[in-house]
């Protein structure tokens, strides 16, 4: 099963950032549905149920350390950068919060996980599949760069598995350890 590992939105703030994806206009954006915004923490890509298991086992293990912290939404950026723009995300403010998504990707590399170099918690709001005016685009990003999308706390983790359809992916939880 196609697998990762995430931080649901907290409900509340999904209105701001859906508000966000409305003023970038420019250029062809596969925007997220509303319903399938999340922080991805580690993607795991094709696991085993065997493989899940040991995913839960180590994740209960780098969870069990935290408590339910707060993270504050602000800022608009791209990947990998304003001149080749791939990813539009907000910005997830926590010294915890990345804290934690790099305790996740150093326990996931014990698991055989590739690790990543360069952590930068954020939460994707859109792949850009053609820039359009370019110009135009990197206007649109730049004026919500600053913006301050609220506040909210992260009490659990999620192990999600992935199904790609026509319509786009449906995720569903597998399973959810409390903070």
């Amino acid at each position: 099963m196609r697998s990762f590992i995430a931080v649901e939105l907290d409900e509340a703030l999904i209105p701001k950032v859906v508000d966000v994806q409305s003023r970038i206009t420019e250029g062809k954006i596969k925007f997220v549905e509303p319903e399938n915004l999340h922080f991805t923490l580690k993607f795991l890509g094709e696991i085993t149920e065997q493989k899940a298991q040991k995913v839960t086992g180590q994740l209960r293990e780098v969870c069990s350390a935290f408590s339910p912290f707060p993270v504050l939404l602000k800022g608009t950026g791209v990947f990998p950068s304003l001149n080749y723009m791939k990813v539009i995300w907000i910005g997830a403010e926590s010294e915890t919060f990345l804290t934690l998504s790099k305790l996740v990707d150093s326990g996931m590399g014990k698991l055989g996980f590739k690790q990543e170099r360069n952590i930068i918690p954020h939460l994707t709001v859109g792949r850009v599949k053609g820039v359009g005016n370019k110009v135009r685009l990197q206007e649109q990003i730049q004026a919500v760069q600053d913006i301050d999308i609220g506040s909210m706390t992260v009490d659990s983790v999620k192990i999600k598995k992935s199904e790609l359809t026509r319509k786009g992916p449906i995720y569903t939880d597998i399973e959810e350890i409390t903070l």
